[in-house]
């Protein structure tokens, strides 16, 4: 995959476009919750309000309700009378009672009793009409309240009639109603209850029609800050409140200010970690590709060095390790080009939330999670990568320059395990490495990688063949001379038969021992390392090869001592002779 080639300055500029267009969007979101915020405050005040409309037409209902049942039990209009101016008398919610009973016979009103501005229906033909019109709806639903306007002309419109019709034990209607003064309940409630800057629109809704229709305030209610309906018997109540701006000094626009400077910083914050994250990108990119180009490099190498050197055995070993450990890299990279991948959508989908004004802070650390765990992956894969490339590169320069140097046994045995571990993948072995991490000694590395090798292909090849799993034992341990180690690998695997281990003790011929592999082991310790190779096996529980390796700086030191002591010794008989 090609890196982005975007220059520095319109990375910067796309982040700081994003950050403010995520901050403008944060803005209006806090300005919306603060808006919410500051109408909810009024919430308390508009519920007392409305209680109090409600209650005080319901105060006028009740009477007539009362009246009603004052009625059912006493016969006398006098008696009644006294009850019910009694009752008006110790309500002051009564002061404008109005209270009529009439009973209905051949569709016709007759007058049996009347009390307050009620009695101007006995006394005025003319408004007869008004009554028996609410006397047709009633009768429809016996003994349940029935509200209608009292007129459509003047002062009508601020009165309503509520009424109930009962049928007596004669077979006629008795029909009782009130008139209730809407303008003086709402002259009422705007003196003494109605909030300051709040503004209502209230409505008594009789299906799609008004019974009344009550505005307190000094605006009209065009777009209502807050509606809200209640049921109040067959009719529905509608109450739409408008907000004044001074309304507790108006919505807290400081705060939003707060949060908005807040939201720039975060915003800021979240475009540098785009920035980063694209650089990343890039020099993740540039690093595998580079790491491609070395592996494809050092494969050239290889290949030519094959050609070349097919009958040196250090290079033949590298030539069948290489492809393996080449071929184990590509999914390895491939698996982190396809991290970095996902990781570029998922913050371009991150970039696209944040624009439409959808982040929230769950987005933002499922966003920083995700990145997280890409990057991880990526990283593990490079380095996965890197450690093939960099035992594969050690490899090679042991076996292809061969110096004499101080080797870490530790660190040589785990390069040479962890190299054929990933080409032996496909089958369960088990290494079990014991030796210790300050263990060193002086000596040929590429041949000491090259026995180390052949001792463990050995192992892998024929103790476990036509096996999928088994134990490799690595050892290594300081010799009884100075400087020496003796370096021991082992198997569980099939073993040698006693016949075959003797024919390759003695060097002798056998159908079986067609490979050079340990011949070459016992030429190179012996000849090149100076030091001595030990097989011992029994069929089908082990198989375990011993080399003594001695430092060569002591075998050097040594050789120039007896070389020293063979002059002086040479020098004493001429020094006598003078």
């Amino acid at each position: 995959m090609k890196p982005l080639n975007i220059p520095g300055w319109l990375i910067i500029l796309i982040c700081v476009g994003l950050s403010l267009a995520g901050s403008y969007q944060t803005y209006q979101t806090v300005h919306k919750f603060e808006e919410k915020n500051w109408i909810s405050a009024a919430k308390p005040e508009v519920e007392t309000f409305t209680q109090q409309v409600k209650q005080a037409l319901d105060a006028r209902v009740s009477l007539l309700q009362a009246f009603v049942t004052y009625a059912s039990v006493i016969a006398e209009p006098s008696e009644l009378e006294s009850l019910v101016v009694s009752t008006v008398l110790q309500n002051q919610a009564y002061s404008e009672a109005s209270l009529g009973h009439f009973k209905i016979e051949d569709n016709r009103l007759a007058h049996i009793w009347s009390y307050g501005t009620a009695r101007i229906y006995h006394l005025d033909e003319s408004l007869r009409y008004q009554l028996l019109s609410l006397f047709q709806k009633s009768k429809t639903n016996l003994g349940q309240l029935t509200l209608s306007q009292a007129g459509s002309d003047g002062e009508m419109q601020d009165y309503m009639l509520a009424g109930i019709t009962r049928l007596n034990d004669q077979g006629s209607f008795d029909f009782f109603f009130t008139r209730i003064d809407l303008s003086l309940i709402q002259v009422g409630l705007s003196r003494f209850s109605q909030p300051n800057n709040l503004w209502f629109d209230i409505h008594l809704m009789e299906n799609q029609s008004s019974l009344l229709n009550w505005q307190f305030g000094a605006n009209q209610v065009s777009t209502p800050d807050i509606s809200f309906e209640a049921s109040y018997y067959d009719y529905l109540w509608q109450f739409n409140i408008k907000l004044s701006r001074v309304y507790k000094m108006g919505p807290n626009h400081a705060k939003s200010l707060r949060v908005i400077m807040s939201s720039v910083i975060i915003s800021l914050l979240i475009a540098l970690l785009f920035s980063l994250i694209t650089w990343h990108r890039y020099y993740s990119v540039k690093q595998l590709k580079q790491v491609s180009d070395d592996f494809a490099e050092t494969s050239e190498e290889l290949a030519s060095a094959r050609a070349n050197f097919k009958k040196t055995a250090r290079f033949s070993i590298l030539s069948e390790i290489t492809p393996g450990l080449s071929s184990e890299v590509a999914p390895m990279v491939s698996q982190s080009i396809k991290a970095t991948s996902s990781l570029e959508e998922r913050a371009l989908n991150f970039k696209v939330k944040m624009t439409e004004g959808k982040v929230t802070k769950s987005n933002v650390n499922t966003f920083i999670d995700n990145t997280i765990q890409l990057s991880n992956i990526a990283a593990a894969n490079v380095l996965k990568a890197g450690e093939l490339a960099y035992n594969l590169n050690q490899i090679s320069r042991d076996l292809a320059d061969d110096k004499k140097r101080k080797v870490n046994l530790s660190i040589h045995v785990d390069e040479v395990i962890s190299a054929l571990k990933t080409l032996n993948k496909n089958k369960k072995i088990n290494y079990i490495v014991t030796v210790p991490q300050d263990l060193e000694i002086a000596t040929f590395s590429g041949s000491l990688t090259q026995i180390l090798v052949l001792a463990i292909s050995n192992s892998l090849e024929h103790g476990f063949k036509a096996k999928s799993e088994g134990t490799v034992m690595v050892e290594a341990f300081k010799g009884k001379e100075a400087g020496s180690v003796t370096l021991r690998v082992e198997d569980n695997g099939n073993g040698i038969e006693a016949e075959l281990l003797e024919a390759i003790s003695q060097s002798l011929p056998h159908p079986k021992l067609i490979g050079v592999g340990l011949s070459l082991m016992n030429e190179v310790v012996t000849e090149k390392l100076k030091g001595s190779v030990k097989l011992e096996s029994r069929q089908g529980k082990y198989t375990r090869l011993t080399f003594n390796l001695g430092s060569l700086d002591n075998k050097e030191k040594a050789k120039k001592e007896d070389k020293t002591k063979n002059e002086s010794k040479s020098a004493e008989p001429s020094s006598k002779a003078d």
